[in-house]
């Protein structure tokens, strides 16, 4: 029979396969069901949330920054940036469809793979009609070793590393917007510090320069009282440039605009308690970091396991209709195709993930290591700072209040000048701005050190897969 009449017979042949298909795949595709994950779909990723609640998962919120209702056009609190922050961040944006992405694998993971039809022509040349025949076939391959399973426990692997270092990013994003909010807080109260230092400089300046033009003091007096205006004038320039570019760096974080917002509102010298080594030594394994790193074995593990299984090789059953053209007659035929693992049995894949799993777990010690030694390191700087803190508001600060108030009603009765005055003036306006670093110091050492703990900023949740 030609090739033109077995085409036209083909219609008819393909109503008996396709009987003899689904009887097939009854029988070899029913059992593989028990493999499908019933989460297959890909899981919901956390929208960013910070100032949801604030109760924090690590004792009582601390008692600093308290979170005033942000103002439309007047301030903003720290909780009301980190809102800000969490619904409009483009980098946590880019990092959550990532993250979405990492997911949508567990969608056709533990699924069979697709079945593969053909048929096949025998004797068609027409110079033996008779035994020309037309086979119909539909395959299927059978995985053994549980691979399917063990597909499922890798793409879950694959998206619980995903969520994790999403987590660490967006942790990182938080932190590093408090730490702006911070420095700009304390370029805020500075640049008051320094009007406040303007307008004394000014005033003293103009006293004595009604002192020169009455004659009482000498014209040089003038230049001194002068000088100190100028120098005042550049400080106060100076904090207010600081003060726009972190208001521009503190609104990048949700492409915001800095003229939406007056000022940042928070008490800089409430401070959070300074907990025990041993307290935040016992936090360290809930670090972000710790947390991803002990999910990488979990899912070098899973991979491990996939390429042992794939070790035994899967087989491939076919069935089908064959039509002898001679007599019209048609015949049933299966077959199972087995691969022979005589030239590789996945030696290279099972060696190369057992070693990324050791790798992991090296990486794991290592971290452990790394932030033991960085907690160490933070909690003496920040109890170094809060000494240097208590210091200056205690002793160094009301010392020199003490000598300035001395020194102006000393100055009121001419027993000093000017400059020894200013001398002292600008002695005390230097401990306060040396205050006010040092408590923003203590902020932001704080912040890095919640950032690798995973704790809250300030009663804002952090971050946590779930």
């Amino acid at each position: 029979m030609s090739a033109m009449s077995t085409s036209a017979q083909t219609p008819a042949v393909l109503r008996h396969l396709l009987i003899g298909s689904w009887i097939f795949l009854a029988g070899c595709v029913g059992p593989e069901r028990d493999y499908f994950d019933a989460e297959a779909a890909p899981p919901k990723v956390p929208v960013a949330d910070a100032a949801a609640s604030t109760q924090p998962s690590h004792g009582a919120v601390p008692e600093s920054f308290p979170l005033h209702p942000a103002l439309a056009g007047q301030s903003l609190s720290l909780g009301r940036v980190l809102a800000l922050v969490a619904a409009g961040n483009p980098d946590l944006m880019a990092s959550s469809a990532g993250v979405a992405a990492v997911a949508a694998r567990r969608i056709d993971a533990g699924k069979l793979a697709n079945p593969e039809g053909g048929i096949l022509f025998e004797d068609f040349s027409g110079q033996h009609p008779a035994n020309a025949q037309t086979t119909l076939l539909l395959s299927q391959a059978i995985p053994l070793t549980g691979k399917l399973g063990h597909q499922q426990a890798l793409a879950r692997g694959e998206s619980v590393v995903a969520q994790h270092e999403y987590d660490i990013k967006r942790l990182e994003v938080f932190a590093e917007a408090a730490r702006t909010f911070i420095a700009l807080l304390v370029a805020q109260q500075r640049t008051a510090l320094a009007s406040e230092q303007l307008a004394l400089v000014e005033r003293l300046s103009a006293a004595e320069e009604a002192q020169v033009e009455a004659g009482q003091l000498a014209p040089f007096e003038r230049s001194r009282a002068l000088a100190a205006v100028a120098e005042a004038r550049l400080r106060v320039n100076e904090a207010r440039r600081d003060v726009q570019v972190l208001r521009q760096r503190l609104v990048s974080f949700w492409s915001g605009d800095a003229a939406s917002f007056r000022e940042v509102a928070a008490d800089l010298v409430r401070l959070p308690p300074t907990p025990a080594l041993p307290v935040l030594l016992a936090r360290l394994d809930n670090s972000p970091e710790i947390v991803r790193s002990a999910s990488e074995i979990e899912l070098r593990r899973a991979a491990l396991a996939l390429e042992r299984a794939r070790a035994t090789p899967d087989i491939a059953m076919a069935g089908g209709i064959r039509r002898h053209d001679g007599d019209g007659t048609y015949d049933f035929v299966a077959g199972v195709t087995v691969p022979l693992p005589v030239v590789t049995q996945n030696q290279s894949a099972i060696t190369e993930a057992a070693r990324r799993q050791q790798q992991a777990q090296f990486q794991l010690a290592g971290a452990k290591n790394r932030l033991r030694a960085t907690i160490s390191e933070d909690y003496e700087r920040l109890t170094s700072i809060a000494a240097e803190i208590e210091a200056l508001q205690k002793t160094l600060i009301p010392a020199s209040e003490n000598a300035v108030s001395a020194l102006r009603e000393g100055y009121k009765a001419r027993k000093f000048r000017l400059s020894e005055l200013l001398i002292a003036e600008q002695s005390l306006a230097a401990l306060r701005d040396k205050l006010l670093t040092t408590l923003g110091s203590y902020h932001l050492n704080y912040v890095d050190l919640e950032q690798l703990l995973g704790g809250d900023l300030y009663g804002q949740p952090t971050p946590r897969s779930r």
